[in-house]
């Protein structure tokens, strides 16, 4: 992809990691409320991006490095300023992501830096395949995304979870910057990073 665009903090589990019951509903009621605008960051795509079965490279003296699953979609058409309401039209399909992330900061800060937390060479898995949209249906619907490592399971989400649905990710990311056939919409993660 040209460039991938990845939404933050989008799932309501993911807002409230380590959240008890009550603590989880409380907290989705008040996004509920003012669910406001996404959140997107660019996350590069050329080195960045690797294929299903290629290995992952962590940097040398980085020690805070999870995963994050997400559900890309995949432009098909030029894309600007497109409504939620129009969105499905410039989909080409959609495919697996993981965001590999970096916990660990800027070295020698104790701040955050999307660049340093996101943008390693091989941070962003995709694939194997892109389904076209004809043949997956309406991922609103069916959304289903997890991830299990070594056959345990610490990611599950459904469309449901979503402060922002996909059609309003492509509506707010093609108000910023034209979206091009090839590059990727993801959906954020869900809880269990």
């Amino acid at each position: 992809p040209g460039k991938i665009l990845n939404a933050a903090g989008n799932f309501y589990t993911h807002t409230c990691e380590g959240c008890t019951p009550q603590q989880q509903a409380e907290n989705d009621k008040k996004i509920r409320a003012n669910r406001g605008i996404p959140y997107l960051f660019l996350k590069p795509g050329e080195g960045a991006v690797i294929g299903n079965d290629h290995e992952i490279v962590i940097p040398p003296g980085r020690d805070r490095i999870d995963w994050e699953v997400e559900f890309g979609t995949v432009i098909g058409r030029p894309a600007r300023y497109v409504s939620a309401k129009e969105a499905q039209e410039y989909v080409f399909g959609y495919t697996v992501t993981i965001d590999i992330s970096d916990r660990g900061g800027r070295p020698g800060t104790r701040s955050s830096d999307w660049f340093v937390g996101k943008g390693h060479e091989t941070f962003a898995p995709m694939g194997p395949w892109i389904v076209p949209k004809e043949f997956y249906g309406d991922p609103m619907k069916r959304l289903h995304q997890q991830l299990t490592i070594d056959g345990v399971k610490v990611q599950e989400a459904k469309a449901g979870d979503m402060i922002h649905n996909i059609w309003e990710l492509i509506e707010y990311g093609s108000s910023i910057i034209t979206l091009f056939p090839g590059d990727v919409i993801n959906s954020g993660t869900t809880g269990g990073t």
